[in-house]
């Protein structure tokens, strides 16, 4: 090309947005290539059975009946109606068929890679800079959980919607304009509603007024990667006083605040909050210090990654107080440095403050000592000091561009190998939690969830193998002790059965399923009355159990009273349409009842 046609399509601004665009699309190609294996996943039965696989409200699809109940509190978990709505989304488009979930999972993963890398660019100037730290999040093996478990769809989803705010933000602090900001505090609710992690915003956007935006100062910052400006009227950013930064950001405060509260009441019910006899609240601060250098220890060297990492019953003195001092001394470094190295601190602190609320001071129900899914957004604060970080380092050196382009083609390489070998365990519930354990060694949660794919399977005592493994580590594990019970029902120790799910409904009253199973068990022994009994409560606990429905029908045809059996097996159908068995004993109780008038 001449050096005339470069001018004119220079002119046009062209050349400008090339190499955004080029990097666009090299980023979503090596995400594909790389993720596309996921595809061929199933569903893990930890958590997803809870959001999809057996979640007779989502699978239904978009339906009335289950928007309203999307949006409403129930006993699945917090507040996200936006989570639910996009789970019975996928079911209404590729049923209960995996590989379209999973697709979605990645789509929302590659889209949040580019907003990352957009708003940075814009943030910036700094595009090939920004298209590294985008890269480091788009394939780093930390967060192939948070892609590949289908019940973090709420992290990848309020994780967009987080960024998709920031990016708008870029656009108001420009010019001010009510309609931009009306466009941040619509997504910023989006992403409350679908998880309530999202609350850290406010936080994070007064990181970025300082640095990149450079709106407020301690002195004149005078920073490689500082916002630059475009060529016509662009992010031309005065310095603006402190009261308004922070008056911008009181909405978001507030609705921050109203997103916890909501959270909250969400959970009251469900009587899943962690009490401090289990975690004393030392034990808590401690964790929570070790972790953070230990997440920024699996950041640098992404190895021995587990779904679950259990609890620690006792932190050595040594690894706490050297967790503390390694916090305190990056800390004071990013402060000392705070005028030449903006980034080091914004970076930081992004880090350390989005990791706040899920660091484990406040817990609910099987919390784990820390998650690879909880660093999905914190990780992009290291990944600029990173990046920054490097472009620095080797800024004086003759061959910087080849020796960055050298080390990160280095980097990213390792990263995508190690994400593609990751993705491998997310095959099934049986390779990951055999992984867990080879990982984590004794895992309470790993061999709970292998034992529950055994009895799915029809292995029976090696199941119950695992089932006593769990109940070793963790004699209290209610939900172990009813699905043990289940087990030996089923191989007709009818008695042992009964003993465990009596020790479920100890450890937890409100235990619907216990008081369904243990029914069952007593009707099989002809306790007619007491099994009745445990319908009842079953049915108190949760009003839409339809096999709790079904089996009190059973024992009112048992005890002859057809007609109000027929009313148990209407309201089984009523509640799961599609339920076989109550199908067919609603039939047959129809044909006693016809016999009989």
């Amino acid at each position: 090309m001449s050096s005339k046609a470069k001018y004119l399509i220079s002119k046009k601004g062209l050349l400008k947005i090339q190499p955004i665009v080029f990097l666009s699309v090299l980023l979503c190609g090596t995400i594909i290539a790389v993720y596309w294996p996921l595809k061929n996943n199933g569903f893990i039965n930890f958590d997803d059975n809870l959001y999809v696989a057996d979640n007779e409200t989502v699978k239904r699809g978009l339906t009335p009946e289950g928007i309203k109940w999307a949006f409403r509190f129930n006993d699945k978990g917090y507040w996200q109606p936006l989570a639910w709505l996009s789970h019975m989304l996928d079911c209404e488009l590729y049923g209960l068929n995996p590989a379209g979930h999973h697709l979605t999972n990645l789509m929302i993963h590659l889209a949040n890679t580019l907003l990352l890398f957009w708003l940075l660019s814009r943030a910036t100037g700094c595009v090939c800079k920004s298209a590294c730290v985008a890269a480091l999040f788009a394939l780093h093996p930390l967060n192939v959980e948070s892609v590949a478990w289908l019940a973090e769809r709420k992290n990848v989803l309020s994780t967009f919607f987080w960024l998709l705010t920031i990016y708008i933000y870029t656009y108001y602090v420009r010019k001010h304009n009510i309609q931009w900001y009306l466009g941040m505090v619509i997504c910023f609710v989006l992403g409350l509603m679908t998880k309530p992690m999202a609350v850290t915003l406010p936080f994070l956007m007064l990181l970025l007024d300082f640095w990149p935006l450079a709106r407020i100062q301690i002195k004149r910052l005078n920073s490689p990667g500082a916002l630059i400006k475009e060529k016509e009227g662009s992010l031309q950013l005065r310095k603006v006083r402190w009261p308004i930064v922070v008056l911008e950001k009181i909405p978001f405060l507030i609705l921050s605040t109203f997103s916890v509260v909501l959270s909250i009441l969400s959970l009251q019910h469900m009587d899943i909050m962690v009490s401090g006899s289990i975690a004393p609240l030392n034990l808590r601060i401690a964790n929570a210090l070790v972790s953070y250098v230990s997440y920024i220890n699996k950041m640098i060297w992404p190895r021995d990654l587990a779904i679950f990492y259990p609890y620690p019953k006792l932190l050595p003195t040594g690894q706490i107080l050297g967790s503390v001092l390694c916090l305190l001394a990056i800390s004071i470094l990013c402060i000392a440095v705070i005028k030449r190295r903006p980034y080091l601190s914004v970076g930081w602190f992004w880090y350390v403050g989005t990791l706040v609320p899920v660091i484990g001071i406040v817990q609910t129900g099987v919390w784990p000592a820390m998650a690879d899914r909880w660093a999905y957004v914190p990780l992009m604060g290291l990944f600029i000091i990173i990046v920054w970080g490097f472009s620095d380092i080797f800024r004086r050196s003759r061959y910087n561009k080849l020796v960055l382009v050298v080390l990160y083609s280095a980097i990213l390489m390792g990263f995508a190998n190690s994400t593609h070998i990751q993705l491998r365990h997310w095959v099934g519930s049986i390779p990951l939690f055999q992984h867990a354990l080879q990982i984590t060694g004794d895992n309470e949660i790993a061999y709970y969830s292998i034992g529950n794919e055994l009895v799915q399977e029809g292995r029976l005592a090696k199941g119950m193998d695992f089932y006593r493994s769990a109940l070793r580590l963790k004699p209290g594990f209610s939900q172990v002790h009813n699905n043990l019970g289940v087990a030996l029902a089923r191989t007709g120790n009818l008695d042992e059965a009964v003993d465990h799910f009596q020790i479920a409904l100890q450890i937890k009253p409100n235990y619907a399923e216990a008081h369904n199973n243990l029914g069952v068990a007593l009707r099989s022994r002809g306790q007619l009355p007491e099994a009745g009994q445990h319908y009842a409560e079953a049915l108190r606990l949760d009003p839409a159990y339809a096999e709790a429905f079904n089996n009190f029908g059973l024992l009112l045809m048992q005890q002859g009273k057809i007609e109000e059996a027929l009313s148990y097996f209407k309201k089984a159908l009523e509640k799961k349409p599609d339920f076989v068995n109550a199908q067919e004993n609603f039939k047959k109780a129809s044909l006693y009842s016809g016999i009989n008038n």
